[in-house]
C-alpha cells in the first residue's frame, strides 16, 4: 500500500513541475492568424561578396515587419541567404544581438507585432557559401513560425565582386567617410532612387569623445550615390565607391608614435594604450605623438572605419634585446593555407653588441629549430625556420625564445590553417613507356562531380612523401578548370597524342607549342615499370594516387602496386555502369594496349534495307551483287584474303578505278601464304596486314569481319566466310551473315577502319604478288534456308571488341525476359567470366537459355567446363559439324527475346578482350525469327554427342537374339523328334 502511494505522489509531483514548465498557452495561438503578413520593408538591391583572404563579408541589413499578430502570440523567425529558394541550407550568419550565428537556426524570437532591422554576413567556411560564390545573385528568405503556422517571403538580390577574387559579380567597392548621426542606419540610393545598400553609422569606441560617427558601405564600383536616412533625408549627395582596403602603419622612433595610413581611404585611426586618441589621416598622410610617460606597455592602434584591423606597438626597453615581430613571410595576418610551406621568421632588435645568443623555434610545444649566434653587432637580427603545413592542425602555436645569457625573452603567436573543401577527382588513364611511335608520357584525369573544378595551383608529383617544397611538381596554371563530368589530359608530346588519340591534349610539360604549359617546379619523369603518380590540390592534400610496378606506402593508395606496363601499355581505370571505379587499389585498374579504339554505345535508327543471310545454305550471290555496285571504294577486314567468285569481282572493280583496300590478319595471313599467286599490279588494291611493329601489337588477332562500300552500305559476317587454312580444307561452314544500307552506320566502321590502318603495327604488302587461293566457287549443298529481305525501322549498334562488346552484351543479357540463344564454335566460361555470370543469373530467373557448341573445336578441357552450366539449368547441345552436313560450325550469334540478334566475328572467349572484332546488335522481330528458325534447325538435329545412340550396344544385343534364337530353334527340333 505505501507503494502505491510513492508511485502515486510521484506521478502527481512530475505533473504538476510540467505544469509549471509549460505555463497556459505555451505553443498555442490565441489570435485568428489569417490576417497574418510577413514582409520585406526594406532590402538592398547589392550584397557584397567575401573579400580575398577573409573569413567574412561585410555587413548587410534588411529590415522586416511582421502584422496581423495577437499580442499575446510568440514567433520565432530565420533570415537566411541561399543560392536558390529551394536549399535548405544557409551561407550567412545573423547577429542575434550578442553574437554572431548561424542563419538557418531561429534567431529572432518575439512576441506580438514586430519590425526591425537584422544583420546579416556571409561566411566562407560555409558550404553554401561555395556553392554561391561564383553566382551574379542570390536570394534573401525570411521563415516566420507560429504554431502550426508557417510564413515565408524571398527577393532576390545581385552580388558584388570587392576585389576580383570571385567570378560573375559586379564590381563592387567601398564608400566611407564621416557623419554627425551615430547609431543610424544609412540607406544609399543611386540617380534612379534604388535603394543600393544599407550601412549603419558608428562609433567603436565611446571614450573618444572628439571622433564624430563613421560609416562603412558598399556599392557598385563607380556608381554615382546620395546617402538618406531612414526618414528620407539626405545627408550627403554625389559620393562614388571605390575599391581599396584600409591599411596603416606604426612604429615607435626615439620616443615618439609614428603612424601613416598606407590605405586607399581616408580612416579613422584610435590609440587605446595610455591615452585615448584619434587622428582622421587622408590616404599617405602621417602623424606623431610623443609617448613619454604615456604609455608603459605596447601601443593598442585600430581603425575605426575597420575595427578588426588592430596592431600592438612595442615600446623600446632598456635592454639587450627584444623580439619586434613574429609572423610568416608574406602573409599579412596569423592565417596560412594547408599544404604550403611557409618560412616563420622574428624580428629581434639588438641594442647593443653581444655575443652568444641562441633562438629556439617551438611547435604546439616542440621545437623545429634553433639558430646560434656567436656575436651580433647588427641593428636587427631575423633567424626563421620553415614550417609544412601539410599535417598540422586547425589552430596552432608557434613559440619563439631567446636565450642570451641569464636573459630569456618568448614570444608566442597563435595561427590558423584554413582550407577548402575536399574535391574528388580521379586519375583514370596513365602512360609511361614510351617507345618508338609514341615518344611521350600522357596522364588523363576526370572530374566525377556535377560542378566543374577549379585546379589552379594544383599538380602532379612521382615523390609525395617529401616536404612539399622539395616535391617535384608540374603544377596546374591559373585559371585551369575541369568542367562537370569530362576529363583533362596532361602530356610530354602533343602532336603525338593528337595524331593517336583525334584529341587535341590540354596541358604539356617539357615540350613547347601552342598548347597551355604547365608550371614545372622540378622534374617528374614518371618512370617506365615503376613509379608513383599522385594529384595534390593547393594544400598538398592527395586527391588521387596510382603506384604501379612496385609496392610503395603512400597517402591515397592501399595494397600492392598495378603491374608493370609493357612495350605500349597504358593504365586505364576500369569502369562499371558508366562510373569509374575508386577503391584506391590495383583492382581499379586494367593494363591496355596503347592505339586500340575505346568506342563507347551507339545506336543508330532509323528506316533501313536490311538482308540476313544464312550460310551455307544461301549463297554469296548476294554479296558479289553489293561489291559489283561499288562505285568509288571497298574496304574488307578480314582474316585472309577472298578467292573464288569475290575475288575475281574485287579485281574486276579494280581494275574499273575502285579503290579496294583490305586489311588482313598478318601473322596468320603469312602463316599460310602458299598456293597461286596472281598479280594485282596495276589495280588500286591496296593490302595491309596488321603485324607488330618494333615487338608492338595493339591487338592479338585482327578477326574483324567485316566490309563497307561506298560509305553507305556495311556486310558483316561471323566467319570467314570466303576461305580458310589450306590444311584444312573447309567449303561450308555453319555462319550468320547480314547486309545493312545505312550511311551512318557505314560511315562509323569506315572511321574504324581508317583507325586501324592508320597504326604503325599496320604495314601495307608492298611485292607485287599475293597468295589468293585460285579454287573454285562452291555451290551450298541444300537450301533450307533462302536470305531474308526487309526495309523497316530498326536500332543497330555497333559490336567492337575488346571496345565495348562485353559492357553491351552483359547489358543485353540482363535484358532478356523470355529466351537467350546462343550458337558459337568455341566459348570458356573462364575467359569470359562476367558474361556468363550473367547467363546463369538469367537462367536463375527462369530464363530459357540454350548454347549450341562446335564439338570439333571444343577441347575435353572446355567441355567439362561447360558441362558445370547444366547444372545450373543451361541447355547445351555440342554438334559434329558433319552432322549437319558442314564442314564447320562458326556461328558466333545470339538471338534474346525473339526480338533481339547479335552477330559476331569475336567468340565469347578470354579474346573478347585482345583481338579486334566487330559485329552488330539488330533490334528486329523479323531478323531475329530468320536467325531463330536456323538455330532450332541446328539444336533439333537428333544425333549430337553426348546422346548418340551406341552402335555397339546394337550389335552385342542383336548378336545376344540370334544366338537365342537358334538355341531355342535346336531345342524345338530336339523336342519334336523324341
Amino acid at each position: 500500500m505505501g507503494r502505491r502511494r510513492l508511485i502515486l505522489f510521484n506521478i502527481l509531483l512530475l505533473l504538476l513541475l510540467i505544469n509549471l514548465s509549460f505555463p497556459a498557452g505555451y505553443g498555442e495561438l490565441t489570435h485568428d492568424l489569417s490576417d497574418a503578413e510577413l514582409e520585406i520593408e526594406k532590402i538592398p538591391l547589392y550584397i557584397p561578396k567575401v573579400e580575398k583572404n577573409r573569413d567574412y563579408s561585410m555587413e548587410f541589413f534588411i529590415r522586416i515587419r511582421l502584422s496581423g499578430v495577437g499580442e499575446n502570440d510568440t514567433w520565432k523567425m530565420k533570415v537566411w541567404v541561399s543560392e536558390n529558394i529551394s536549399n535548405r541550407r544557409a551561407a550567412t550568419q545573423t547577429w542575434n544581438g550578442t553574437d554572431w550565428v548561424y542563419s538557418y537556426r531561429y534567431s529572432i524570437h518575439g512576441k506580438g507585432n514586430w519590425e526591425g532591422w537584422v544583420s546579416l554576413r556571409f561566411c566562407r567556411r560555409y558550404k553554401e557559401y561555395g556553392l554561391l560564390q561564383n553566382n551574379s545573385k542570390c536570394f534573401i528568405l525570411v521563415k516566420c513560425v507560429m504554431g502550426k503556422t508557417n510564413l515565408m517571403v524571398h527577393h532576390e538580390v545581385l552580388l558584388l565582386d570587392m576585389d576580383n577574387s570571385t567570378s560573375h559579380g559586379i564590381c563592387g567597392g567601398i564608400v566611407t567617410g564621416k557623419i554627425r548621426e551615430a547609431d543610424k542606419y544609412l540607406l544609399l540610393m543611386d540617380r534612379e532612387g534604388k535603394l543600393v545598400s544599407i550601412c549603419r553609422s558608428s562609433i567603436i569606441d565611446y571614450d573618444f569623445p572628439n571622433v564624430t560617427a563613421f560609416y562603412k558601405a558598399y556599392a557598385p564600383a563607380g556608381v554615382e550615390l546620395s546617402i538618406m536616412d531612414e526618414d528620407g533625408r539626405i545627408l550627403k549627395k554625389n559620393i562614388t565607391a571605390k575599391r581599396g582596403k584600409f591599411d596603416f602603419r606604426a612604429w615607435v622612433k626615439d620616443g615618439r608614435l609614428w603612424i601613416k595610413n598606407t590605405g586607399d581611404f581616408g580612416e579613422t585611426l584610435l590609440i587605446h594604450s595610455g591615452i585615448n586618441r584619434a587622428f582622421f589621416l587622408l590616404p599617405g598622410e602621417m602623424v606623431n605623438i610623443r609617448i613619454s610617460g604615456n604609455f608603459s606597455e605596447g601601443i593598442c592602434i585600430s581603425v575605426g572605419e575597420e575595427p578588426e584591423l588592430e596592431r600592438w606597438i612595442e615600446i623600446p626597453e632598456e635592454k639587450n634585446l627584444s623580439i619586434r615581430w613574429v609572423g610568416f613571410d608574406g602573409v599579412d595576418s596569423h592565417e596560412i593555407e594547408r599544404g604550403k610551406v611557409y618560412r616563420l621568421r622574428a624580428k629581434v632588435r639588438v641594442y647593443r653588441k653581444i655575443d652568444n645568443v641562441t633562438v629556439h623555434f617551438y611547435l604546439n610545444g616542440k621545437e623545429i629549430g634553433r639558430k646560434v649566434y656567436d656575436r651580433i653587432r647588427g641593428y636587427m637580427i631575423c633567424p626563421s625556420v620553415k614550417i609544412d603545413t601539410s599535417n598540422l592542425k586547425e589552430t596552432n602555436t608557434a613559440e619563439i625564445e631567446i636565450v642570451h645569457k641569464n636573459e630569456v625573452i618568448r614570444k608566442t603567436i597563435e595561427f590558423r590553417v584554413k582550407e577548402s573543401e575536399r574535391v574528388v577527382l580521379l586519375i583514370v588513364k596513365v602512360f609511361s613507356y614510351d617507345f618508338e611511335w609514341f615518344d611521350g608520357r600522357f596522364i588523363e584525369i576526370f572530374n566525377p562531380n556535377n560542378f566543374s573544378v577549379d585546379i589552379s595551383g594544383w599538380y602532379i608529383t612521382d615523390k609525395p612523401s617529401k616536404r612539399v617544397d622539395q616535391q617535384p611538381k608540374i603544377i596546374f596554371p591559373e585559371g585551369s578548370v575541369i568542367e562537370e563530368k569530362s576529363s583533362i589530359v596532361i602530356t610530354t608530346n602533343s602532336p603525338s597524342y593528337e595524331n593517336l588519340f583525334s584529341r587535341r591534349p590540354d596541358f604539356e610539360y617539357r615540350c613547347e607549342s601552342l598548347i597551355s604549359n604547365m608550371v614545372e617546379d622540378g622534374r617528374v619523369i614518371l618512370n617506365r615499370y615503376s613509379d608513383a603518380v599522385v594529384l595534390k590540390d593547393r594544400f598538398n592534400r592527395t586527391v588521387d594516387a596510382v603506384v604501379y610496378g612496385e609496392n610503395r606506402k603512400i597517402e591515397g593508395w592501399r595494397g600492392n602496386a598495378i603491374s608493370s606496363p609493357q612495350k605500349g601499355e597504358y593504365l586505364e581505370r576500369k569502369e562499371i555502369d558508366d562510373r569509374y571505379i575508386d577503391t584506391n587499389s590495383s583492382s581499379d585498374w586494367l593494363v591496355k594496349s596503347l592505339g586500340c579504339t575505346d568506342v563507347g554505345w551507339l545506336n543508330f535508327s532509323g528506316a533501313m534495307e536490311v538482308t540476313a543471310i544464312l550460310l551455307p545454305d544461301c549463297t554469296l550471290d548476294g554479296v558479289i551483287r553489293e561489291f559489283e555496285g561499288a562505285k568509288e571504294s571497298i574496304l574488307i577486314n578480314t582474316r585472309y584474303l577472298p578467292d573464288g567468285g569475290i575475288e575475281r569481282c574485287l579485281k574486276s572493280k579494280a581494275e574499273a578505278g575502285v579503290k579496294v583496300t583490305i586489311l588482313l590478319e598478318g601473322e596468320t595471313y603469312c602463316a599460310y601464304r602458299g598456293g597461286y599467286t596472281t598479280p594485282v599490279n596495276g589495280t588500286d588494291i591496296r593490302i595491309f596486314m596488321m603485324n607488330s611493329d618494333s615487338g608492338y601489337r595493339r591487338y592479338s588477332c585482327n578477326c574483324g569481319n567485316y566490309a563497307i562500300i561506298d560509305n553507305h552500305t556495311l556486310i558483316i559476317w561471323n566467319s570467314n566466310v570466303w576461305s580458310d587454312a589450306p590444311e584444312y580444307g573447309i567449303k561450308r561452314w555453319r555462319a550468320w551473315m547480314v547486309i545493312v544500307k545505312n550511311s551512318e552506320l557505314a560511315r562509323f566502321f569506315y572511321d574504324v577502319f581508317r583507325k586501324d590502318v592508320c597504326m604503325p603495327d599496320v604495314s601495307e604488302i608492298t611485292f607485287s604478288n599475293i597468295s589468293w587461293r585460285q579454287d573454285g566457287y562452291i555451290s551450298p549443298h541444300h537450301l533450307s534456308f533462302s536470305p531474308l529481305h526487309i526495309i523497316s525501322n530498326i536500332t543497330v549498334t555497333p559490336l567492337l571488341s575488346p571496345d565495348n562488346s562485353e559492357r553491351i552484351l552483359i547489358s543485353l543479357i540482363r535484358s532478356a525476359r523470355n529466351s537467350i540463344y546462343i550458337e558459337d564454335d568455341i566459348i570458356d566460361i573462364y575467359g569470359a567470366g562476367k558474361i556468363f555470370r550473367e547467363l546463369l543469373n538469367s537462367s536463375r530467373r527462369g530464363i530459357d537459355v540454350r548454347i549450341i557448341l562446335n564439338s570439333r573445336c571444343m577441347s575435353r578441357d572446355k567441355k567439362e567446363q561447360v558441362m558445370v552450366l547444366e547444372d545450373y539449368g543451361i541447355d547445351v547441345k555440342f554438334i559434329e559439324p558433319g552432322t549437319l552436313g558442314y564442314d564447320n560450325i562458326c556461328a558466333a550469334g545470339i538471338i534474346i527475346d525473339n526480338s533481339t540478334t547479335v552477330i559476331s566475328s569475336v567468340n565469347i572467349d578470354s579474346s573478347m578482350h585482345t583481338s579486334r572484332g566487330a559485329g552488330l546488335v539488330i533490334r528486329s522481330r523479323e531478323i531475329s525469327g530468320y536467325f531463330a528458325r536456323a538455330f532450332f534447325h541446328d539444336w533439333n538435329i537428333k544425333r549430337h554427342e553426348g546422346k548418340r545412340e551406341d552402335y555397339k550396344s546394337k550389335v552385342c544385343l542383336l548378336l545376344t537374339l540370334t544366338a537365342t534364337s537358334i538355341i531355342v530353334f535346336r531345342r524345338w527340333r530336339q523336342l519334336r523328334w523324341i
